[in-house]
């Protein structure tokens, strides 16, 4: 599998954080194959569905985001939910557990103690690049 992980999401269910200008960069991700593509920027935890570099639906060479930006500053807020946004949180700190292997990966939000909101454990295939 491939993962990217920077600091801004190219989607976001906030007008704030989502950031057009890494456009070309998620081309990139999407053309070579990457799977999975992590970001922070948001003090809010998304994950979104597999999608083209165009924000469609790709079920099958998607790239899927999730932001991650619950380490336990603050919170951001929503405005309108995002296309193709699985799940979405702005309560509850935490961080997103990553178990990698040659095929596969497996996404799991785990919230600090003594709060319940978790997302996962979601397990996907690695795909590669696009015909």
């Amino acid at each position: 599998c491939t993962i990217v992980f920077m600091h801004h999401p190219r989607w976001a269910s906030s007008t704030t954080f989502a950031t057009a200008e890494v456009q070309a960069i998620v081309q990139a991700m999407y053309d070579y194959g990457v799977e999975l593509y992590l970001a922070g920027h948001a003090h809010f935890y998304e994950r979104f569905a597999r999608q083209n570099a165009a924000g469609n639906p790709d079920a099958t060479y998607g790239v899927r985001e999730i932001i991650t930006g619950v380490g336990g500053r603050d919170f951001s807020g929503f405005n309108t939910v995002a296309a193709n946004s699985e799940v979405r949180q702005n309560n509850t700190f935490g961080v997103l557990k990553l178990t990698l292997s040659a095929n596969q990966y497996t996404i799991q939000f785990v919230p600090i103690a003594g709060s319940s909101w978790t997302d996962g454990p979601i397990t996907e295939s690695c795909h590669g690049p696009h015909p």
